[in-house]
């Protein structure tokens, strides 16, 4: 109950729409009853032989039906509307949230994870809670007025059939329970599976290189041969449930009959009013069968809302300032006393790191495979936040700056390049959607991108597709590059940018990541040394540590460390020649 109250502010925001659909819910259970009137009445017709009544009590019966109909229509499209706009919120709120979660959120979750709860949970609450109320209200008010009805006309045999409900609301508290416990086994599940589905397509090209189809599809089908078990728990659950209740509704109907078949022998009751309370039991064990069935399937909505729920109530680890500062950046960085920890019961992946960059300088930072030199340069947009120690820029800590401020002035160009689906164009001002196509041509030359964007038929306004899946890895690189000259940044963030790219494509991107770095901030993340003998400083991380700092010929000579990663080099080149 305490997740479908905190659905209660979606539904009040649209109080006029549900006004309107409780107004055609009323009138619905009022017309089911005033039809049980009607049908006394004209029992009473025939008996007396009214021939003008009785044709005119069934006119009112049409108008009765068209009434019913009409009320019927207006709830069902009002709760229809009011559902559809809840879900599309609860979509929108979901992708909202997701943006504000920290890099450790999509670290820690499974991607297939994520989607089940935004697609699959989101339908589940779309089909089932929301057909639920549409079903489930006008029933519930006429199940309340027959009540009312029935009682005022015969309540002896009222009270025999109030005695069966209890047995009614036992089956369905049991089927309730297990349907909740399969469905929550089942959607976690589905998540399992979408997880296998996402990998596949994102490893599509290891798979086929390693000739693993059968293997992947050998995965798949264990997963969904699982799921499709555990959905028929639910199914041989759901499809008991019917038949059983269905057995104790006709058992129940037969008593009533047998019981006022010997009140109208005896003269205690009227044909008419038998016939009218017949009809007001069909109204009234109605009611409690659909709520039976919904209530087995709400617990899917349940399950699936507060699967929604969790990911919604997950805090984002770093969080903006009350009160965060905008302004713009020299570029001058300060490391001081830093270390940091992903899970503090793991270690520390940084250990007392400090380190002083004026603006407009170049520093590399090299060292073994797993020495912390990535998760330092993400410290400074904070993708996360230092366990101890500070990160300052121009002085002022990280943690005061807005978020927007503060990576709107820091650039980042990575291994991995990163396209989204659309244009050339769009891709290049992503970070600066209004930049004028004079500003995006001059950051294409700069990026040296500009003559082959201007090869394709459609320039600048390609369309390049999932992943930017056209366009070779030089070609993403240099649109990326693009991308970071436009949003002009004063620091720079160039984390094995080359080191995935042949011999030409790599000098035409570093010509590149040269114009980009002028006049920057800028930190190059690089396993090939040659890439960064010119930067002004190189500092050698070791196990989380500085081991040394200096310039290329002065490490040669002073650090273990980039002794032995320079030999290494030098052997892997010689091998390649």
């Amino acid at each position: 109950m305490k997740l479908y109250i905190r659905l209660w502010p979606f539904f009040r925001e649209h109080w006029g729409r549900c006004l309107a659909a409780l107004a055609n819910v009323f009138l619905f259970a009022l017309s089911n009853i005033y039809f049980l009137a009607l049908v006394k009445e004209l029992s009473y017709d025939i008996e007396r032989g009214n021939i003008g009544l009785f044709i005119y009590r069934i006119c009112a019966g049409l108008v009765l039906a068209l009434v019913r109909s009409l009320a019927s229509y207006g709830q069902s499209y009002n709760m229809d509307w009011i559902g559809q706009r809840l879900v599309m919120k609860l979509r929108v709120r979901m992708y909202e949230h997701l943006q504000k979660l920290s890099l450790d959120f999509f670290n820690k979750w499974k991607v297939g994870e994520i989607m089940s709860r935004s697609t699959n949970d989101l339908q589940i609450v779309q089909n089932v809670f929301v057909s639920n109320i549409v079903t489930l209200l006008p029933e519930a008010v006429t199940f309340v007025g027959v009540l009312i009805y029935l009682t005022a006309l015969n309540w002896q045999l009222l009270i025999m059939t109030i005695i069966t409900l209890p047995l009614f609301a036992y089956l369905i508290q049991l089927f309730t329970s297990r349907m909740r416990r399969i469905s929550k086994y089942n959607q976690r599940k589905l998540a399992d599976l979408a997880s296998v589905l996402q990998e596949s397509i994102y490893g599509v090209s290891i798979i086929k290189a390693f000739a693993a189809e059968r293997k992947e599809i050998s995965k798949y089908t264990r997963e969904n041969e699982r799921s499709f078990w555990i959905s028929m728990k639910g199914s041989r659950l759901h499809a008991m449930q019917e038949p059983m209740l269905f057995m104790l509704q006709i058992t129940m109907i037969l008593l009533i009959f047998m019981v006022g078949g010997v009140q109208i022998i005896e003269g205690n009751i009227t044909v008419g009013n038998f016939i009218a309370f017949c009809l007001g039991l069909g109204m009234l064990v109605n009611p409690v069968t659909i709520f039976g069935k919904v209530t087995v399937k709400q617990q899917q909505a349940y399950v699936a809302l507060d699967r929604i729920f969790e990911l919604l109530d997950t805090e984002p680890t770093v969080k903006e300032a009350a009160k965060p500062r905008r302004q713009a950046i020299a570029g001058n960085v300060q490391i001081v006393d830093l270390s940091f920890a992903y899970n503090v019961a793991n270690g520390l992946v940084l250990k007392d790191i400090n380190l002083d960059v004026k603006a407009g300088e170049v520093i590399a930072l090299v060292g073994p495979s797993g020495s912390g030199k990535t998760t330092l340069v993400n410290l400074l947009p904070r993708f996360y936040d230092a366990t101890q120690g500070r990160v300052l820029i121009d002085g002022v800590d990280v943690r005061e700056y807005a978020f927007d401020s503060l990576r709107g002035q820091i650039g980042i160009v990575t291994q991995e390049t990163i396209l989204f689906s659309g244009t050339i164009r769009d891709n290049i001002t992503y970070g600066k959607e209004h930049a004028t196509q004079a500003e995006i041509e001059k950051a294409a030359q700069m990026a040296n991108a500009h003559n082959f964007i201007k090869l394709f038929p459609s320039g600048y306004m390609t369309y390049l597709g999932e992943r930017g899946v056209r366009l070779s890895g030089g070609q993403k690189q240099r649109v990326a590059i693009a991308r970071a000259i436009l949003s002009d940044p004063k620091i720079l963030i160039l984390d094995e940018a080359t080191s995935a790219l042949d011999n030409e494509s790599e000098k035409l991107v570093q010509q590149a990541l040269e114009n980009l770095m002028r006049r920057r901030t800028t930190f190059i993340i690089a396993h090939r040394l040659s890439t960064v003998r010119n930067a002004d400083r190189i500092v050698v991380i070791d196990d989380g540590r500085i081991s040394a700092i200096g310039r290329h010929q002065e490490l040669l000579q002073t650090s273990p460390v980039y002794q032995k990663l320079y030999r290494l080099q030098l052997k892997q080149e010689q091998e390649n020649a």
